[in-house]
């Protein structure tokens, strides 16, 4: 080596460099000035001999190795700026590149800083891999965060998947790794390679990538999520006045695993096209309002359902690209249908290449194995830190931003709100006052609902908590306890009705409380009444199968168990094949088809039906979570009898509906209820019509109520009352 270049080299840098151990190498790498001249280092693992061409000379210069392990320099007669290429040849032949180093850093130290604050709601907009240009040069911008990492390095196919070539620079000693590579092709596979501080070499896919490969592999796509031209900008304007409160809300809760066709090798995922197709053809005809999918979050095993996210910005590629699920919503809108998208941020599974000890610590999740395990065998995030804050916030806000979707419902938020949930005395640690509830997530909760409504109005928060939390659907300024959801599970409602169900009705006296007791906290919150994928989900088998009975009964039992839980206050869910009343599970062999069986197609033809009643009649959604204005306790102080009855108002009472239940298999003639005002009724809607495959045991004849008191009531009618079924009256003359 010619020893003025010899003296300008830095050898403990170079071997850094060669040792993987750098975490700035644009310190030695690159273009560096020296008087009229310019230094050139490069590390080109593997190759034998490299030369780099400037841009405007008439040939190539020829480097010097001063390291085997792939080192070359050498010193260009010409001032900077300019551009070179490096030509490198090495066993697998010749290779040409511009060299990522010889162009500046992109991110500024205010944006990190953004991000290192906890508030960042666009923090994927700062990592993953991105296109850009510099100087002229079209690449990637490939961007990490990995603070106790020695070296991070973006490995692919142009590097030969060694972690040599495209070592990161650390800006600013912020943890914040950054490389611009040139001339990436848009899809290309990536991940980190990430030496942690004690020597280990460990890979990792990229948390914030756009589109993945699909498992086990999981490495990251580079480039954006794709372009894709929406047509629902309308929609999106109409969206942003949008109230609820007072107007019919039924949500078809689906997973698209379920949708399977016949390929060459056996059954394999449809697409998102069709998927979105085929659901859309059955929520139209149903009469549902929207569509809430379970996670599709990228998921590394396929029986984890989705609930397992690796790549929290990404929708998983089994059904397809970002842009054909893109089509999925913006058809859904086109359509009038709006899409709920339930993610699982509360924690991530022990994916060895996920955010599980990330850069070789725990940077997502708490040190303490106290706080950072769950009891399911997942990892908490730790919301105390500022940069899980803004990872979880993005994610949230990137869905409605880049996926339009009309609402999020975040699962599993009840450990994330306790630090005992699910766990054994002495497996948890308490919180600075000695208790349980997770104040920082908590705060983080508080703080991004407030920022979600304020960016996005009219999008919905829905909250999945199944412990007893209380005002999920509270006021944030009105108490400091309150989250801000727009809407919570009602798990009671649920829990209650599927046990009471699964009785015989000559127990179910016993169990009576568990009938009445839903409206009761029907105030509380702004609740969804749902039978979701959770109640049908392992050996609990599909809703009917848990109804007692024979097969008859079950049907019956089914029947007013569905027309209960559109009578109750509150918004309503129900998860795909339910509504046809199929008998299996929801599990990762569920495949969705649709009713087929006479059975089937009488039971979906009832629920269309309620639908009809529920979409038609204020009372049951206008002003439906005023329990004091809209519902009406007549009769729920009979359970040797089990008849419920009361009675649904819209607002003003300009509309009242009656609502008779029997949970007994004993039909009653003459049957007297007292009514909430005087005039004629008429039965509007009967579970045991015989189209429903019921007696068909109704009240025909207008029913004039009579001075009699009864139920506590001035005035009361006679009617008959069907076996384990539901009446339905409506006041057609008040007098």
């Amino acid at each position: 080596m010619q020893k003025k270049l010899y003296d300008l080299m830095d050898w403990a840098e170079i071997e850094a460099v060669t040792y993987t151990e750098e975490a700035h190498p644009r310190t030695i790498l690159g273009a560096k000035a020296h008087g009229s001249n310019t230094l050139i280092q490069l590390f080109v693992p593997g190759a034998e001999s490299v030369c780099v061409h400037v841009d405007g000379a008439k040939s190539a210069q020829k480097c010097e190795m001063a390291d085997e392990d792939g080192f070359f320099a050498c010193l260009v007669k010409r001032k900077l700026p300019f551009k070179y290429k490096v030509e490198a040849v090495t066993e697998n032949g010749k290779v040409s590149f511009y060299d990522p180093y010889q162009f500046p850093a992109v991110t500024t130290k205010r944006r990190i800083s953004k991000f290192l604050s906890g508030s960042d709601n666009k923090a994927y907009e700062l990592f993953g891999a991105h296109y850009t240009e510099l100087e002229g040069v079209k690449g990637m911008r490939f961007t990490v965060y990995a603070p106790e990492a020695m070296r991070v390095s973006v490995v692919c196919d142009k590097s030969s998947w060694s972690g040599g070539m495209f070592q990161m620079e650390n800006l600013y000693d912020t943890g914040v790794f950054e490389l611009s590579i040139p001339e990436i092709a848009p899809g290309e596979l990536y991940k980190y390679e990430i030496k942690t501080g004690d020597g280990r070499v460990i890979l990792k896919t990229d948390p914030y990538a756009c589109e993945y490969e699909q498992t086990p592999e999981a490495a990251g796509k580079a480039g954006e999520a794709g372009d894709f031209k929406w047509t629902d900008e309308k929609y999106l304007k109409d969206l942003k006045g949008k109230d609820r409160s007072g107007s019919p809300y039924t949500v078809y809760e689906a997973q698209c695993g379920a949708f399977r066709e016949e390929g060459k090798d056996g059954l394999r995922y449809k697409n998102y096209k069709k998927i979105a197709e085929e659901l859309y053809s059955h929520i139209k005809s149903m009469g549902y309002q929207a569509l809430e999918l379970l996670p599709i979050a990228e998921y590394p095993e396929d029986k984890s359902l989705g609930f397992n996210a690796v790549g929290f910005f990404a929708p998983t590629g089994r059904f397809g690209t970002p842009e054909e699920f893109k089509y999925l919503v913006n058809y859904m809108h086109e359509k009038g249908i709006e899409v709920i998208l339930e993610l699982s941020i509360s924690s991530y599974p022990r994916f060895e290449e996920g955010l599980y000890l990330f850069d070789g610590g725990p940077l997502y999740e708490n040190a303490d194995a106290r706080r950072a395990d769950r009891a399911d065998g997942n990892i908490n995030f730790d919301f105390s830190k500022p940069e899980v804050r803004s990872f979880v916030m993005s994610s949230i806000f990137f869905w409605a931003e880049n996926y339009h979707v009309d609402g999020i419902k975040l699962y599993g938020l009840s450990s994330m709100l306790y630090h005992d949930f699910g766990k054994q005395n002495g497996s948890w640690l308490p919180n600075i006052y000695g208790g349980s509830e997770n104040l920082e997530a908590v705060s983080f909760l508080r703080e991004m609902t407030g920022s979600f409504h304020k960016k996005y109005p009219g999008r919905l928060l829905i909250a999945a908590d199944s412990s007893s939390y209380g005002e999920l659907t509270g006021d944030t300024y009105e108490s400091e306890h309150a989250l801000g959801f727009d809407y919570c599970w009602n798990l009671v409602f649920s829990d209650n009705l599927r046990s009471y169900m699964s009785y015989d009705p000559l127990y179910r006296t016993h169990h009576y409380d568990e009938l009445v007791f839903p409206p009761v906290i029907a105030g509380s919150e702004k609740f969804i009444l749902g039978f979701s994928h959770w109640d049908v989900s392992g050996d609990k088998g599909g809703l009917i199968s848990t109804m007692s009975g024979s097969q008859d009964e079950k049907e019956a039992n089914f029947k007013t168990l569905l027309a209960l839980q559109y009578a109750y206050p509150g918004k309503k869910l129900i998860f795909m094949g339910q509504d046809c009343g199929r008998p299996q599970g929801f599990g990762e062999d569920y495949i969705y088809r649709s009713a087929d069986s006479d059975s089937e197609k009488m039971l979906e033809g009832y629920v269309k039906d309620l639908l009809k009643l529920y979409n038609s009649h204020p009372a049951l959604y206008e002003d439906g979570l005023d329990i004091d204005q809209s519902f009406e306790w007549i009769n729920c102080i009979s359970p040797k009898e089990n008849i419920i009855v009361f009675a649904r108002h819209s607002k003003d009472k300009e509309e009242t509906l009656l609502f008779v239940f029997n949970f007994e298999n004993i039909p009653r003639k003459n049957y007297r209820i007292g009514v909430p005002l005087p005039g004629k009724y008429k039965e509007i809607f009967n579970s045991d019509a015989e189209e429903y495959g019921g007696f068909d045991f109704r009240t025909l004849k207008i029913r004039k109520s009579e001075e009699v008191d009864y139920d506590g009531r001035k005035h009361s009618i006679l009617i008959k009352v069907p076996p384990l079924a539901v009446s339905v009256y409506k006041l057609e003359n008040q007098s």
